[in-house]
């Protein structure tokens, strides 16, 4: 993958232009091979586009605050979590090296809607949240969709449904074990499992102090979804999130069935709307 990336700066001309995430070292060095001429984003490090200010919404918003070249703008995004303002920056970023102004810039940022399993939250009865991120998982992705549930269960329980991280190789044992010890950091409520390396999980979380009965495992979608139905209680937020391969929406589906959320066995999705909330 890195390889890849680096073949694409590579790739540019001194005509061109390359918008550089200035919080990612190797991002950096890869960059550093282009001739293109550098347009930077980031929140941690000095770069010329910049965001501050990062909360997240009653209504699961992420609001934050764009700055660039001297002026600054407040954005309210209805997709929820801090790697997405990562996004935000790049697109500020090519806006603004063609041209378009804050406000501009500002009103195509609030219209963005999530892509479908890519934290969309849904909001059902009881004031229950699901946010299907369902896609896809790898290591890094899945500790940012976790960091981002435990940031959302402020007013509720934070619930996780897991499925394994597929395609991982050698290293797979490694990459759960490490998904264990993330999750007995984080103040979840509960962790339901699926997959062959549940185990794994399971085991390492156990050995980090997490108390074996927030951690269930189950062999199939049906059985993980009665599970969390008898589980799920008003103001919980629970996390769906497995790779491809783990189908973990068919968990969401049979809950939304259980939960007598429509009867097709389809999910219908509601995303939150932005409203300046934050």
């Amino acid at each position: 993958m890195a390889q890849a990336k680096g073949e694409l700066f590579e790739t540019l001309t001194a005509d061109d232009y390359a918008v550089v995430n200035n919080d990612d070292p190797l991002v950096i060095e890869l960059a550093q091979r282009s001739r293109a001429k550098k347009i930077t984003y980031g929140l941690n490090t000095p770069a010329e586009i910049t965001g501050t200010d990062i909360t997240i919404s009653p209504q699961y918003e992420t609001c934050f605050t764009l700055h660039t070249a001297g002026e600054s703008i407040p954005i309210v995004l209805k997709t929820p979590g801090t790697h997405i303002v990562y996004n935000a920056l790049a697109a500020a970023a090519l806006g603004t090296h063609f041209g378009l102004g804050l406000e501009t810039i500002q009103k195509g940022l609030e219209r963005f809607t999530a892509f479908p399993g890519r934290m969309e939250t849904i909001p059902i009865s009881n004031n229950i949240t699901l946010i299907n991120d369902t896609y896809n998982a790898n290591p890094l992705s899945m500790e940012k969709s976790l960091r981002t549930l435990a940031q959302m269960g402020g007013r509720g329980r934070a619930v996780a449904v897991l499925g394994d991280m597929l395609e991982l190789g050698d290293s797979a044992d490694f990459f759960h074990q490490q998904l264990g010890v993330l999750i007995t950091k984080l103040n979840l409520a509960a962790v339901f499992l699926m997959g062959p390396h549940a185990r794994v999980v399971a085991e390492s979380a156990c050995s980090y102090g997490m108390s074996q009965d927030i951690i269930h495992s189950s062999n199939n979608h049906q059985q993980v979804a009665r599970q969390l139905d008898q589980y799920a209680q008003a103001h919980d937020v629970i996390l769906f999130k497995g790779s491809r391969g783990m189908q973990i929406e068919k968990c969401l589906e049979q809950f939304l069935l259980l939960r007598n959320t429509g009867s097709s066995g389809s999910v219908t999705t509601k995303t939150v709307q932005a409203g300046g909330t934050c």
